[in-house]
């Protein structure tokens, strides 16, 4: 499944270097960076790892680890992959919007994204 997002829906938190201070229209590419960073460092067993939260039919969230299997840029999404019958399927085709944080504990650094899916 795909998740998008809009410049306004992505929120970084970063006490390393911190953020240019001239931000760039997308968030999508300070992102990518910090992914790749992290991808590179290996500094946990799955820097791929991301929370996915989705609504339950009783309006409560759910959360789980998924992994993130590729990303463009472009139009600013993330891959992931689910079962479509699970409840993290039946979930999301009944709204169709989600939320995922990215962290990288040993950068200090994540990443919030939420959109449509």
């Amino acid at each position: 499944m795909h998740m998008s997002t809009d410049d306004h829906a992505s929120q970084f938190y970063d006490a390393g270097e911190g953020l240019p201070d001239d931000l760039p229209e997308s968030p999508f590419p300070i992102f990518k960076a910090w992914f790749d960073h992290a991808w590179a460092q290996m500094a946990t067993p799955n820097p791929n790892a991301m929370t996915l939260a989705t609504t339950h039919a009783d309006g409560m969230p759910d959360a789980r680890i998924v992994l993130c299997k590729d990303m463009d840029i472009d139009p600013g999404c993330i891959l992931f992959y689910t079962n479509e019958h699970g409840s993290k399927g039946q979930q999301l085709q009944r709204v169709s919007f989600a939320s995922a944080v990215f962290h990288w504990d040993h950068d200090q650094r994540q990443v919030r994204i939420r959109g449509p899916v």
